[in-house]
C-alpha cells in the first residue's frame, strides 16, 4: 500500500497508519496457541488467559483450583492478545487484539478498560496493527491514592526507527530502559548489529519526547553521516518495483534473563540470539539450521499414522515460539514441534539429556520457579472422517463450500490485487477456519534446578523412567543411588539385579543392611548376595574403612578392582622390599657368625702357645 511505500521510503509518519506486517510474523503468531499464561512475582498466582475468561490460581493449592475468573470477550485473533501481572500482585492485565485492555483484580473483578481502536465493521478483517506488542507495569508512583481508574500518561510512536511496527518490548529495571524488538534494518543503514537484527534501547524520559534511543558516540556520528534526503531515500530503495525480494527477519520475542546481565530474542526465521545488557553486544547468535535438533519430531507423530497426518496442520514450521529462562546460564526453548528443551547459552546443548521433552506444539512456557516451570500445553483432536454411508446432510453443505472453481479463485486473486493497492480491509481475504476440537490443560514441569543441591526425582522415578532420572543426574552431577535403590526395590533378587542395582550403589550401610534383610529364592542368587556382601567387608575394604578412604562409600571389589589391584600392587612392592632387607641382614649375621668362628678358633691356638711358654 501507500503507507507501506513511505514507511519503506523512511519518510517519518505522524500518526498510525496502516500497513503490511511481516509474513514471517504473521505465520510465526498465528502458528501459537490460543491460551496465555503469566505468573506473578514469586510464584504466588498464575493467570490464565482463555477464550472467553482470564482464571486465576494460587499456589498454595498448587493451582489446581480456580479463585477468581474474569470474563474477556471472545477475540478473533486470540494469539494476538498479552497477559501481565503487576509488580505487587493486586492486577492482572489482558490485551485485546484490537489493542483494547482490560484489567482485573485477583478475585477476577474488572477495575477498568483502556479502549482500543473500534471496529466498526466485525464482518470486516481486523488490522493487527492496533494488536499489544508488550503489556507491562512501570515502576510508577502514584503522589495521590489510585481511584481504581486510569489516566494517560503520553503517547508516542516509534515509526521512525520501525517502519512496520513493533512485535516485542520489555522493561529493563537496573537502568530504566525499554527494550524493543521489532524488523531489522539493512547493514549499511543499521547503526549496530543490534539495530541490524532489531533490537534497539530507549530510555524513559519525564517529559516530552518522552523517549530516546540509547546510542554512543560512534552511532550518533554514523547517524549524522547518513541524513539522506528524499532523493537519497528514493535511490536507497534501489528499485523498489524491480528488486528481488527480500527476506524481511526481525525479533518476535525478548526475554531478560534473572541476573538482567543477557536478553534473548526469537526472531521471525528461528534465528535465536543472546545480547549483553546494557551495551546490548552480541553475545551468541544461532541460526535456525545451526540449532542441535531443530527438525527433531516427536515419535508421538511417526509412530502413529493416524496422528501423522495432523503434523502439517498442527506444526507449520519447525521455529521457536517461546523462550523463557532457566537460570542465567541456560534457557528454556519450546518449538512449534513441541520440543521444548533447557539448553545451554553458550552450545544451546540439551542439559535434559540427549532427546527433547515432548509437549503438544507450540507450548507456552515461564520462567523457573521453586526449582521448576510451567508449562500451557493444548491438545487439538481433528474430527474423524465419516463412511461414505454416514455423511450427514451438514457435512454435504459444509463440502459444497469447500468447493473451488475457476471464478472463485480469479475472485480471490482479484481481492488479493485490490487489497494491496488500496489497502482496504473490504478486500483482504479471510479464510475459513478448520473445524477442531481442542481441549486445554496445564502441566506442572519440575526438573531439577542445578543451583539447588537437593532436589526431589520422584516425580520422574514414580513413572519408572530410570534412564531420564539417570541423565538427569549425571547431567547435574547428582547421586545416582536412588535410582539405582528404586529399581533394586521393585525387583526380585537375582545374579542380574545384583550386578545392574546392588552393585552400583555407593552407599555402604544401605548396601550391608540389604545384604542381610533381602532374602533371594534361590541358591545361585543366595550364593551371589553373600559373595557380595563379604567382598564388601574383606581385608582391603575393612583397611580403606579405618583410614577413611572410602568416604562412606561402598568399596566393592568389582566395582573398584582398579583401586584393589593397586592396593595389592604396593603391598607385593612392600613384600618385596621387606623380602631384600631380610636378605641383607641375614648376610650380615652370617658374615659376622664366621668372624665369630674365625676368632674363636685364633683365640684356642693363642691359648696354647702361652701355656707351652
Amino acid at each position: 500500500s501507500i503507507w507501506t511505500f513511505l514507511r519503506t521510503l523512511g519518510i517519518p509518519i505522524i500518526s498510525a497508519s496502516p500497513c503490511f506486517l511481516p509474513q514471517n510474523l504473521l505465520k510465526l503468531v498465528n502458528s501459537q496457541i490460543n491460551w496465555h499464561i503469566a505468573i506473578a512475582s514469586e510464584f504466588t498466582y498464575i493467570a490464565i488467559l482463555q477464550d472467553q475468561c482470564v482464571e486465576i490460581r494460587s499456589k498454595r493449592d498448587n493451582f489446581e483450583n480456580v479463585v477468581g475468573r474474569g470474563v474477556v470477550p471472545r477475540d478473533p485473533y486470540p494469539q494476538w492478545r498479552q497477559v501481565t501481572w503487576s509488580p505487587d500482585n493486586t492486577m492482572v492485565a489482558c490485551s485485546r487484539s484490537n489493542g483494547t485492555v482490560d484489567v482485573f483484580d485477583i478475585v477476577g473483578t474488572q477495575l477498568f478498560t483502556i479502549s482500543g481502536e473500534a471496529q466498526e465493521d466485525m464482518t470486516k478483517p481486523l488490522d493487527l496493527l492496533r494488536a499489544v506488542a508488550g503489556l507491562l507495569f512501570t515502576d510508577l508512583k502514584l503522589e495521590a491514592p489510585w481511584d481504581k481508574g486510569f489516566q494517560t500518561q503520553h503517547h508516542f510512536l516509534f515509526n521512525h526507527q520501525y517502519p512496520l511496527g513493533i512485535s516485542s518490548i520489555v522493561y529493563y529495571e537496573p537502568a530504566k530502559i525499554l527494550l524493543v524488538g521489532g524488523l531489522g534494518k539493512q547493514t549499511e543503514i543499521a547503526l549496530s548489529r543490534s539495530m541490524e537484527e532489531g533490537v534497539t534501547a530507549w530510555r524513559i524520559l519525564s517529559d516530552y519526547p518522552y523517549y530516546k534511543m540509547v546510542t554512543d558516540y560512534e552511532q550518533d556520528l554514523k547517524q549524522a553521516q547518513q541524513k539522506r534526503t528524499l532523493m537519497k531515500r528514493l535511490k536507497s530503495v534501489n528499485g523498489i518495483f524491480n528488486r528481488r525480494p527480500h527476506v524481511q527477519d526481525g525479533v518476535f520475542k525478548l526475554c531478560i534473563s534473572p541476573d538482567d546481565k543477557l536478553v534473548v530474542g526469537l526472531h521471525y526465521s528461528g534465528k535465536l540470539t543472546i545480547w549483553r545488557l546494557p551495551s546490548l553486544k552480541l553475545y551468541h547468535c544461532w541460526g535456525l539450521e545451526e540449532q542441535p535438533n531443530f527438525d527433531e519430531i516427536s515419535p508421538e507423530f511417526t509412530d502413529n499414522p493416524q496422528r501423522g497426518k495432523t503434523l502439517k496442520d498442527l506444526v507449520p514450521c519447525k521455529n521457536l515460539v517461546d523462550v523463557n529462562w532457566w537460570d542465567s546460564k541456560s534457557l528454556i526453548l519450546s518449538r512449534c514441534t513441541g520440543a521444548v528443551t533447557v539448553s545451554s547459552t553458550k552450545t544451546l546443548k540439551n542439559l535434559l539429556g540427549t532427546s527433547p521433552e515432548w509437549f503438544e506444539p507450540s507450548s507456552r512456557v515461564t520462567g523457573v520457579h521453586h526449582d521448576g516451570f510451567l508449562g500451557l500445553e493444548v491438545e487439538c483432536v481433528f474430527p474423524q472422517k465419516r463412511r461414505l454411508g454416514d455423511t450427514t446432510e451438514e457435512e454435504f453443505e459444509d463440502s459444497d463450500d469447500e468447493e473451488t472453481s475457476f471464478v472463485s479463485k480469479t475472485t480471490k486473486l482479484t481481492k488479493d490485487v485490490l487489497y494491496y493497492v488500496t489497502d482496504m480491509e473490504r478486500f483482504q481475504h479471510q479464510e475459513k477456519d478448520q473445524r477442531v476440537d481442542i481441549s486445554v490443560f496445564i502441566t506442572l514441569h519440575c526438573y531439577i534446578n542445578p543451583s539447588v543441591n537437593k532436589i526431589p526425582m520422584e516425580h520422574i522415578i514414580d513413572h519408572e523412567e530410570y534412564g531420564e532420572a539417570l541423565e538427569l543426574a549425571k547431567a547435574y552431577g547428582l547421586d545416582t543411588d536412588r535410582v539405582y535403590q528404586r529399581q533394586w526395590k521393585k525387583s526380585d533378587v537375582s545374579i542380574a539385579s545384583i550386578q545392574d542395582y546392588l552393585s552400583k550403589i555407593k552407599k555402604r550401610s544401605w548396601v550391608f543392611h540389604e545384604c542381610i534383610e533381602r532374602i533371594p529364592y534361590n541358591i545361585d542368587a543366595m550364593r551371589e548376595l553373600l559373595e557380595f556382601g563379604l567382598k564388601g567387608t574383606d581385608l582391603q575394604a575393612l583397611l580403606a574403612i579405618e583410614k577413611g578412604e572410602d568416604g562412606g562409600r561402598s568399596l566393592i571389589l568389582m566395582l573398584f578392582g582398579e583401586y584393589t589391584n593397586r592396593q595389592i600392587d604396593q603391598m607385593l612392592y612392600k613384600e618385596t622390599i621387606i623380602n631384600k632387607e631380610v636378605e641383607v641382614i641375614t648376610n650380615s649375621v652370617n658374615q659376622f657368625s664366621g668372624n665369630l668362628n674365625t676368632y674363636g678358633d685364633h683365640g684356642g691356638e693363642f691359648e696354647t702357645q702361652l701355656q707351652d711358654s
